[in-house]
């Protein structure tokens, strides 16, 4: 590095004219020697979890930094500080704890690798285009620029700066004489109109050849997790470089054909162009819990006469208790029971799985069906007063007609049932017409269910729906098997749970549903109480969540009941489902649109600026050249520096700028700072 100091005293000689006798001067600096090793702080190897409350912070490293460790080394490391690295991530599958061992030595070699080869081979294109650029630039040589006529008539040339730095045309009083105006032959071409031409184009298309590579990197991590440290620095300094050489390279091509820079607004939008984002659900194969009631222990599913083998239904006493706690524990909610997120899963997945089981096809009731012929004939299937209870709710079970039929359970009951119109019914007659009795008949069969499952934050949301009806009705008083007992034990368990009536007790003027379990175990109804200025009342209902539709509410529960046993079968069973999983991570997203459309604003603005600057070229034959040497020739001939000269603001300026040397140093080039001053003197005239 050298600084040049040229001082340009501007005199005048008796006719008028300036003399320009210019000195240069130039100083070395102070070279600059780095190390060849970078050294680490201990602390900074220091293991996450030792860290006081897991925060780093300046005295927790101050403190790390007075325990006396070694600094780690990098490069030519001393004999002694040795390290070991190794980093592994232990997950526990609660997700409560995880044990990270950390060491410099051999972090993410393979990605350092990748990362360094894609960066060199980007700075080989970036050297090879400088190298095509200078052999182009250097192979026309460099005329002498000519300033004006010197005493005897011919032009005086400013030749280049000798290797000490000094220029060696110094011109004497009336050796210089001022022009107004320089033409066009004032100047002589610095190189080729042909190589002007091939510069430009050139470094345009060697531009463009890095915007395609940037496209091409760009789709690669497209999708990509962004995985450690080591990666993510090398691809963020990838998303710098790319724009950076693409300006780079447009603003020399520029330069040489026109006088201005493009202002490259590459490195502030393409880089938005690989953005961090949530990684997006992925559909994978998991092995995930189903119900096969084919693998049911038998023991665990009925209770039958002690001493005893199975042949057949009749001999089953009742449902075991694990199964008709489990299904009263489904009945009692709307919503479907859950089990264990399958291994893979990740913080959210859904699938889906199908299964066989029991279901029970529900056909709605109709008042005529109810009440064909009155309230309390022996025909009715629901007694209501006033010699018979007042019975708001009756469920019995059905037994099958035939062989092609088989067992079910119906249930009816008053919709809106409400106590305070009971005192002007107690002793009196009862119109049908103000009641509306309600009523679905089921009947149990083989079925294909279609169950979804959704995992979310910790939080499970289930449903199942029949989809398909097998036609076979399950065959009562056959051999029993695995299939057959579970079935029977399901059906007879969700049956408990809601035969029975509940009535109106007009003598004590209170609800009585001790009969069943419907109210107190179930969500499909709701007995609700209320106060007026007469007193207490209540009001029996269908649960609103139903719709009004008892024979769907009743298939749901149903399914709900057999879902319930993807957890509780012993064996569990298992299937293959395909499940949109979203990981619990990010990914790069590249938009090749908008890509294109900042390189397409840029190169076609670039364009338009290059045909006008090789129009330039075509018209004029100059190709613009901004090192030093011919940046003071045209500063030391230029008409409007002389006419800025004899203003008391114009004072000096800083000029950086690349020179030639001579003979000493090889005709190499080297980069000056220059300091430019104008001064005027006055001269005395002899007389």
């Amino acid at each position: 590095m050298f600084l040049f100091s040229i001082h340009i005293p501007l005199n005048r000689n008796p006719d008028g004219q300036l003399i320009v006798p210019i000195v240069a001067n130039y100083y070395q600096m102070p070279c600059v020697i780095a190390l060849a090793n970078t050294s680490i702080p201990f602390y900074a190897t220091t293991n996450p979890l030792m860290w006081q409350n897991a925060i780093f912070n300046i005295t927790q490293a101050k403190n790390i930094s007075l325990q006396g460790h070694a600094d780690v080394y990098t490069g030519n490391t001393p004999q002694a500080v040795t390290t070991s690295a190794s980093t592994t991530f232990t997950p526990n599958e609660s997700g409560t704890s995880a044990f990270t061992t950390f060491s410099p030595k051999h972090k993410s070699n393979a990605e350092a690798i990748v990362g360094g080869g894609v960066v060199g081979g980007i700075a080989v294109l970036l050297i090879g285009a400088m190298a095509v650029w200078w052999i182009v630039h250097s192979a026309n040589p460099q005329a002498g620029i000519r300033l004006g006529q010197n005493a005897t008539g011919k032009y005086q040339e400013l030749d280049s700066m000798n290797d000490s730095g000094h220029l060696t045309a110094e011109t004497g009083a009336g050796s210089l004489p001022l022009q107004s105006e320089c033409d066009d032959q004032t100047f002589s071409r610095s190189s080729t109109l042909l190589g002007g031409y091939m510069d430009v184009l050139s470094l345009f298309l060697l531009a463009v050849l890095m915007a395609s590579v940037n496209h091409v990197v760009f789709v690669h991590f497209d999708g990509q997790e962004l995985g450690s440290h080591t990666s993510q620095f090398w691809i963020t300094a990838l998303k710098n470089t790319f724009p950076a050489a693409v300006a780079l390279l447009l603003s020399i091509g520029l330069k040489i054909c026109l006088s201005q820079v493009a202002v490259a607004l590459t490195s502030l939008f393409v880089p938005g162009t690989l953005t961090v984002i949530p990684s997006p659900s992925r559909t994978q194969g998991l092995e995930v819990l189903t119900v096969d009631f084919d693998y049911v222990n038998f023991w665990q599913a009925v209770i039958i006469p002690s001493g005893s083998q199975p042949k057949s239904d009749d001999q089953i006493l009742s449902s075991s208790q694990k199964w008709q706690q489990l299904i009263l524990r489904a009945m009692s909610s709307n919503t479907a029971p859950g089990w264990d997120a399958p291994a893979g899963c990740g913080p959210i997945c859904s699938y889906t799985f199908e299964y066989a089981a029991p279901a029970l096809k529900c056909n709605q009731l109709t008042k005529d069906d109810i009440w064909p012929s009155g309230v309390n004939i022996s025909n009715s299937r629901l007694a209501f007063g006033p010699v018979e209870p007042f019975t708001f709710y009756n469920s019995t079970m059905v037994f099958p007609e035939n062989s092609s039929t088989s067992g079910g359970i119906e249930i009816i009951y008053l919709e809106d049932f409400d106590s305070i119109t009971m005192e002007s019914l107690v002793g009196g007659s009862i119109d049908p017409q103000q009641w509306t009795p309600m009523g679905t008949r089921c009947e149990i069969q083989n079925a294909t269910y279609h169950a979804m499952t959704t995992f979310s934050n910790n939080t499970q949301i289930s449903s199942t729906q029949i989809k398909e009806w097998n036609g076979v009705p399950v065959q009562t008083s056959s051999a029993l098997t695995s299939r057959s007992m579970a079935y029977q034990s399901v059906f007879d368990s969700f049956n408990s749970l809601l035969t029975g009536h509940a009535f109106y007790e007009s003598g004590k003027a209170i609800p009585n549903y001790t009969n069943t379990q419907v109210i107190a175990s179930t969500a499909l109804f709701n007995l609700t109480g209320y106060t007026t200025g007469n007193g207490y009342f209540f009001k029996f209902s269908l649960s609103s969540t139903l719709g009004g539709n008892l024979s769907a509410g009743i298939e749901g529960l149903f399914g709900n009941v057999t879902l319930a046993f993807v957890n509780e079968q012993l064996p569990l069973a298992t299937t293959f489902a395909e499940a949109s999983v979203t990981p619990n991570s990010t990914e790069y997203q590249y938009s090749g649109r908008k890509l294109g459309l900042i390189y397409g604003i840029v190169f076609g603005s670039s364009l338009m600026v290059i045909a006008y600057g090789l129009f330039c070229l075509w018209k004029t034959g100059v190709v613009a050249v901004f090192d030093l040497q011919h940046i003071v020739k045209m500063t030391a001939a230029s008409t409007r520096l002389h006419e800025l000269a004899g203003q008391p603001e114009f004072g000096s300026t800083l000029v950086r700028g690349v020179f030639y040397s001579d003979s000493e140093s090889g005709g190499k080039r080297r980069r000056v700072i220059v300091k430019l001053e104008v001064v005027e003197v006055e001269l005395e005239v002899p007389h």
